[in-house]
């Protein structure tokens, strides 16, 4: 270890330094290099041996200093974050990083806007239709999953199947009769039909037939969705056999809005 103070507080403007500084004399925090000793002269402490330590990226030397000893700054320049080229341990770090490469922009086709907006306005009225549509039909989806847990804190067992098949249909004639009297839909006209069971006494498959009509600029368009209950498919009189056949439905309708949902993207397509 050095002296602790190799210059007297009296000196006044340099101070040669014929000893060793201390470890404690020079201490290197953030690229800024202090002195504890009362040196005062201008020039830094450049030659410093193969023993000095490396504290937050920048040297502190404790080795001898041959040339008069003061305060001075280590440079520390970092154009870009993503510089790797400077070590961490260099004095005098200037990266200068490479910008990244020009983004050539490719201006749009003006033909082809022109096509694409022809397309959107021969079609916007079904677009319209269809988006309504499969509003409508995610609306009978969501209600027919709603209801399962109805389903399952009814005691299906207690009752015959018949009654149990009439409670759900009965459930399913109120769903479409709120969409009948839905004043939002403003794109299409919904007529259902269920097709009537002449046979009480045993189980029949029950159909709901949805007609859809909408003007698609030049005439009246009708579109019908067939809503297929297939009671007789039930496996026992119990509520997973019930909710299985609402499933099966439930497939349908999401059959129905996928296809849906491929005619309103086609006329972006270009086709």
């Amino acid at each position: 270890m050095g002296k602790k103070n190799c210059c007297p507080s009296s000196s006044s403007s340099s101070c040669p330094c014929s000893s060793s500084c201390s470890s404690s004399s020079l201490i290197s925090l953030t690229g800024l290099t202090t002195l504890s000793s009362g040196c005062s002269s201008s020039s830094s402490c450049n030659s410093c041996s193969s023993g000095s330590s490396s504290f937050y990226g920048s040297s502190s030397c404790n080795s001898g200093c041959s040339s008069t000893c003061s305060s001075s700054s280590t440079d520390f320049t970092y154009t870009s974050e993503n510089c790797t080229s400077c070590s961490s341990s260099s004095l005098n770090c200037n990266c200068e990083c490479k910008s990244d490469n020009k983004l050539v922009c490719v201006k749009p086709s003006k033909e082809n806007c022109k096509k694409l907006a022809c397309n959107w306005k021969k079609c916007k009225y079904v677009l319209a239709a269809n988006k309504e549509t499969i509003v409508l039909l995610n609306f009978i989806k969501n209600k027919l999953l709603s209801v399962q847990p109805n389903v399952d804190m009814r005691v299906v067992s207690n009752y015959s199947v018949q009654s149990n098949i009439h409670w759900l249909e009965n459930f399913i004639d109120t769903v479409l009769c709120v969409l009948r009297k839905n004043n939002s839909l403003n794109s299409i006209q919904l007529k259902d039909c269920k097709v009537k069971n002449d046979d009480d006494c045993q189980v029949c498959d029950r159909l709901y037939v949805l007609k859809v009509k909408f003007n698609n600029g030049h005439s009246k368009c009708t579109k019908t969705y067939v809503l297929n209950f297939n009671w007789t498919r039930l496996t026992g009189n119990n509520s997973n056999s019930y909710n299985g056949i609402l499933d099966t439905v439930v497939t349908q309708i999401n059959n129905y809005v996928t296809d849906l949902q491929a005619q309103n993207t086609s006329p972006f397509l270009g086709c």
